[in-house]
């Protein structure tokens, strides 16, 4: 039984069928005994309904919400999607989407439309804003073409997000929420295992400084048809005209505030010299 109680930063990990999601959950819940449960490394799900692994890391609580990729289980997409709303509806919140991807593979077919799919259950300020991209089998050695790929990578991935959720070109991943990292586990070699560890510190420290604790994603009206993310966003759009406005609002306050202070400190100064000439006059 998931606890709604105490403070439990909640990442929903998603990705296409192959892309090393399973094997990057298990990096993180490796030889921490007070996970609850570790996932399949398969290529095939061995489950259509996410999995939460609660654990503790950093001194913090999280809990990895594991997902069914793209035609993963007789190619039941449809189904596996109504789960997964199913199932964060029940969650009423989510702090983070963390979606993994396979470095250097091209995001086409059914893994572009698995996206697409995601892109339709959140609006974008609720998926762009929350998101973190993990590419796994990047090597721990990487050779001068893995870097020209790293970047590559990173750009592919921009511009599929833009064109999905039809953003401003001008808007782009934060570099602290794209991270590359070899999930492979070399028992054998423990330096490379620690460096991949502190990959995953690093993007588990990120979440915690991050504001999304404060600002999740409500997951109570969630679906898979897009209706309800139109309506939401429609609302995002209404409540920012309306911060703008009131923004407006009080500048021109502020503005007409300062006038006044300004008329009263003129009104001020007229006064003292009117002082002064009588006195003058006096004398």
């Amino acid at each position: 039984m998931i606890s709604r109680y105490k403070r439990i930063f909640r990442i929903l990990l998603v990705g296409p069928t192959g892309s090393g999601k399973s094997q990057f959950c298990n990096y993180v819940l490796r030889d921490l005994t007070n996970s609850i449960n570790l996932v399949s490394d398969s290529m095939d799900s061995c489950t259509t309904d996410p999995q939460s692994n609660e654990f503790k890391r950093l001194d913090t609580d999280f809990d990895f919400i594991d997902t069914a990729g793209n035609s993963d289980s007789n190619d039941n997409d449809i189904e596996n999607l109504k789960r997964l709303v199913e199932y964060l509806k029940k969650l009423k919140k989510i702090h983070y989407v963390i979606l993994v991807l396979k470095f250097g593979e091209k995001i086409t077919g059914d893994s572009r439309d698995y996206i697409e799919a995601l892109g339709k259950i959140f609006t974008v300020d609720e998926f762009f804003s929350h998101l973190c991209i993990v590419f796994t089998k990047f090597p721990n050695q990487p050779k001068e073409q893995d870097l020209k790929t790293k970047h590559k990578c990173v750009s592919e991935i921009n511009k599929l997000l833009r064109k999905i959720f039809k953003i401003n070109d001008n808007v782009q991943l934060n570099k602290n929420d794209v991270y590359f990292i070899d999930t492979n586990i070399d028992k054998e070699n423990e330096k490379y295992n620690q460096k991949n560890q502190r990959i995953v510190d690093t993007i588990l420290k990120n979440i915690i400084i991050s504001p999304r604790f404060y600002h999740p994603i409500k997951t109570e009206n969630l679906d898979i048809t897009g209706a309800n993310a139109k309506i939401r966003t429609q609302q995002e759009i209404e409540s920012l005209k309306n911060n703008l406005e009131e923004i407006k609002n009080q500048k021109g306050l502020a503005e007409r505030e300062a006038q006044k202070a300004n008329e009263r400190s003129e009104q001020m100064k007229k006064e003292i010299q009117k002082m002064k000439n009588q006195m003058g006059r006096t004398d």
